[in-house]
C-alpha cells in the first residue's frame, strides 16, 4: 500500500513509522504475508497526524527517525497504555531500544523473523481490543 493510502477496512491495520524507504516496504511485505495492511510514513510528525486521524491495530516504529524524533515519539506512545500495547519497535538499534522494551517489543531488524509471533499476538489480542 502507498504511503498516501489508508488500509482498507475488514482486516488488521498497521503504521509503519520508518524513514528507510527500503526497511518500510520490507515490513509491510511481512505484513501483507500475515494478512495485515498497512499505511507508511516516514517521520515522527507524519505518525503523529496519522495515529490522530486514524486507529492503528498494530504500529511498527523505528528507532532511529529524523532528529532523534524516534525516541521522542515511542516516549509520547509509552504515554498512551492502549497505543503502546499496540506497538512494536523495529530497529537496527536493538541494543539502545532495550530502554524502551519494559513496556514495548523490540524486534532487531536483523532478525525480522522475530517479528511474526509479535504481529499475531496482536491480531490474536483482537481489533475489537477497546482503547
Amino acid at each position: 500500500m502507498s504511503a498516501g493510502a489508508l488500509p482498507m477496512s475488514g482486516q488488521p491495520r498497521a503504521l509503519i513509522i520508518e524513514d528507510e524507504r527500503l526497511w518500510s516496504t520490507i515490513l509491510e511485505r511481512v505484513l501483507q504475508q500475515l494478512g495485515v495492511s498497512s499505511h507508511i510514513v516516514h517521520d515522527a510528525e507524519g505518525a503523529r497526524i496519522a495515529l490522530a486521524e486514524h486507529r492503528f491495530d498494530i504500529v511498527l516504529v523505528d528507532l532511529q527517525l529524523p532528529g532523534h524524533a524516534g525516541m521522542g515519539l515511542i516516549d509520547e506512545i509509552k504515554r498512551d497504555k492502549a497505543l503502546a500495547r499496540r506497538c512494536i519497535i523495529v530497529t537496527g538499534h536493538s541494543m539502545v531500544a532495550n530502554y524502551f522494551s519494559d513496556t514495548i517489543p523490540v524486534v532487531d531488524k536483523l532478525r525480522l523473523h522475530d517479528l511474526k509471533p509479535h504481529i499475531l499476538r496482536l491480531i490474536e489480542a483482537g481489533t475489537t481490543d477497546p482503547e
